[in-house]
Parts: C-alpha cells; sequence; structure tokens
C-alpha cells in the first residue's frame, strides 16, 4: 500500500505523514485478521497526486490518501472479478471543501 500526502507541506514533512498514513492502515488491517508479513507499504509524499496541481481544498482532500493494491500469488486468486474503482470520485468528500456552487 502507498501513503500519499498534499503538496501544502514541506516535502520531508509530507513524506513522513505519508509514511504513518499508510502505516495506520496496515496496522488496522493487522488488527482485522490481515497477516502483516504479506503487507508492504511505500510513501510517495506530495510526489504522486490524484489531482495536480491542486487548487481547491476538495482537490487537496483527494491527493491525501492510501492506495492499496492487492497481488495474487499463483492458485491464490478467488473467483469472480472486482469492479474497477474511481480514485478521483470518493465515497466520502468533506461538505465544506465543496464550493458553493455545487452544492
Amino acid at each position: 500500500m502507498t501513503g500519499h500526502a498534499d503538496a501544502r507541506g514541506p516535502n520531508d514533512y509530507s513524506e513522513e505523514l505519508s509514511r504513518e498514513r499508510a502505516l495506520a492502515v496496515r496496522d488496522y488491517l493487522v488488527r482485522h485478521g490481515v497477516d502483516g508479513d504479506v503487507l508492504r507499504t511505500e510513501a510517495y509524499g506530495e510526489a504522486r497526486p490524484t489531482v495536480g496541481p491542486a487548487t481547491t481544498p476538495g482537490q487537496h482532500q483527494l491527493n491525501r490518501r492510501v492506495e492499496l493494491r492487492v497481488v495474487w500469488q499463483p492458485g491464490e486468486r478467488p473467483e469472480g472479478v472486482a469492479p474497477e474503482a474511481d480514485p478521483t470520485d470518493p465515497s466520502y468528500v468533506d461538505a465544506a471543501s465543496v464550493p458553493q456552487a455545487s452544492r
């Protein structure tokens, strides 16, 4: 899983924040039964934005995230097809970050 931050802080701070963000998700998954030995984390800070250059609070919010990629080992992939994710359409966006005209 990869941790990301928006571009509003110093690079060192953003990288550390994105690392902590990814580790928090990792810890959550481990507490809920996922084997920690199969999880890998990376921190990208502000280097890989979803929206760039971000100028609005909502765009900055989209750039603060953790992305999880599942890589199945041979013979372990369950049947079925997962839907494609749309990272620019989060299930929750802070209403305060949406411009008044869009509401």
